[in-house]
């Protein structure tokens, strides 16, 4: 997916209707009529992945199955792989990551998203994007989530949440 705004780069980020291009106005709206008051929740639930039990003669064509709810770190920081469109030469992990945290996957590469229980919400990996970003930073954040594989084959839920004002109602949505 992408964060560009034409008609025909579709996205399932594109449901926050972001205007990208202007970095004149951070009033950020859903519709014409609901003003996006904190920004996006972005919420993934995943599945470990296991050996599939019961595939019988044909468990060759399985590979592996879904387990339990996931709970480790996943994905890349793609700002420390190199042919990421973020990748900086000049950033060392060190200085941001601790490898003996187990934040450092076994390619040297930090992880990119990491467990946080939140209430309300089921076992999982928030992100949130800030309602005040300029459209270069709201980019990045959208080629961050893209290139560290934020949503991947082991995603079984996502959501994305915004506390929004209608000023029409007076009512909070």
């Amino acid at each position: 997916w992408s964060h560009n705004t034409s008609t025909s780069a579709r996205s399932p980020l594109d449901v926050l209707n972001v205007d990208l291009q202007s970095n004149s106005s951070y009033m950020r709206m859903v519709t014409n009529t609901n003003r996006i008051l904190a920004g996006a929740l972005l919420h993934v639930e995943r599945y470990k992945n296991t050996a599939c039990v019961n595939a019988g003669r044909f468990a060759y064509l399985y590979g592996m199955c879904r387990g339990d709810a996931a709970s480790e770190p996943y994905g890349m920081d793609p700002v420390f792989q190199q042919g990421s469109s973020l990748f900086d030469d000049g950033s060392a992990k060190e200085d941001f990551y601790l490898d003996e945290d187990g934040l450092i996957n076994q390619f040297g590469v930090p992880f990119g998203f990491h467990h946080h229980h939140i209430d309300g919400h089921g076992t999982g990996y928030p992100v949130m994007i800030d309602v005040n970003l300029a459209a270069d930073r709201a980019g990045d954040w959208m080629t961050y989530l893209r290139e560290g594989n934020y949503l991947d084959a082991n995603v079984h839920s996502f959501s994305v949440e915004l506390i929004t004002y209608n000023g029409n109602f007076g009512t909070f949505t």
